[in-house]
């Protein structure tokens, strides 16, 4: 049954990643450089809209701390799910 999964999300992984790539595409196209901002992490500010304000650090926390927890809760057995 795992081995069916893992082979079913790798198509999906595969298929999100052509989405990707159409959608990177699809702007170039249009005259919008999507990867350079991507790979470099910065772009110059589009008009009109506003960006993300700093977020603080104990959302920051609460996130980590969730994601550990359900980490060591699935390594430490967590139950299946049949």
């Amino acid at each position: 049954m795992i081995t069916e999964w893992h082979e079913t999300f790798f198509w999906v992984v595969v298929g999100l990643i052509g989405l990707h790539l159409s959608a990177i595409t699809f702007y170039a196209v249009r005259g919008q450089n999507l990867l350079g901002p991507m790979v470099g992490g910065d772009r110059p500010p589009i008009a009109g809209v506003t960006g993300i304000g700093p977020v603080p650090w104990a959302r920051a926390a609460l996130a980590v701390v969730l994601a550990v927890g359900v980490a060591l809760w699935v390594a430490y057995g967590a139950p299946p799910l049949t």
